[in-house]
């Protein structure tokens, strides 16, 4: 048995290729520490619904399902109220500060110095510092502004104390009742906010360079 030889005009044979085993992407995550953020998260559940369930059939018992519920329902509002109208400012004025940053060459001085450290670690997380930051700020103003259910709602249904009138102002007592503590909270919680936020503006202008407490002049630029 014969072989012929090949043609002389034929391509070469094409060498077979090895698939080489590809890297791991990344740490593989360790099965107990998913089983026991998995069992914390459950717990965490069961606790909430216990506590929500146990109100549940104590205020019915009482036959005033329907008072918890109004509570349940001003409690979230506020909670989602709260949290949205001091995350928004916050993110806002994070956005503010770092676009306007100023941009320009840095000296020899200013690259050695602590800021410029602070400055290059901070930036690869600055995604996670304005979506994280007034997330956790604002579940936190949530649970504030979901506190003062009871403000709201004796002030939507204020009433006056007939013959009880404030010698000094002239106020009925029912405004010292229903109405003050409403008005603290109205203006407390803004302004609150506004600190907060122009708080956070400032540290973002401090840290990339547009509000300078020492260095050359000029020390505060426009934004």
């Amino acid at each position: 048995m014969t072989f012929a030889d090949p043609p002389a005009d034929a391509p070469p044979p094409r060498p077979r290729r090895v698939r080489q085993p590809r890297p791991s992407s990344g740490r593989r995550r360790s099965p107990l520490a998913t089983t026991l953020v998995i069992l914390g998260a459950l717990v965490a559940l069961l606790l909430l619904f216990s506590q929500i369930w146990t109100e549940i059939v104590w205020f019915d018992q009482l036959n005033f399902r329907q008072v918890w519920v109004t509570r349940l329902g001003w409690q979230l509002g506020l909670f989602f109220a709260g949290g949205l109208l001091m995350a928004a400012p916050l993110a806002v004025s994070l956005i503010i500060g770092y676009r306007s940053r100023p941009v320009y060459a840095s000296s020899m001085e200013e690259l050695m110095s602590p800021l410029e450290r602070y400055r290059s670690s901070v930036e690869p997380l600055k995604r996670l510092f304005v979506i994280g930051l007034p997330l956790l700020v604002g579940l936190f103003a949530g649970l504030t502004a979901s506190q003062q259910w009871s403000t709201w709602l004796m002030f939507l249904n204020r009433q006056s104390f007939p013959g009880h009138a404030d010698p000094e102002f002239g106020y009925n007592a029912g405004f010292y009742v229903f109405t003050l503590p409403f008005l603290q909270f109205l203006t407390g919680f803004p302004l609150a906010t506004f600190a907060i936020a122009l708080l956070a503006g400032a540290v973002t202008q401090y840290i990339y360079g547009g509000l300078r407490i020492s260095g050359p002049p000029p020390r505060v630029t426009k934004a």
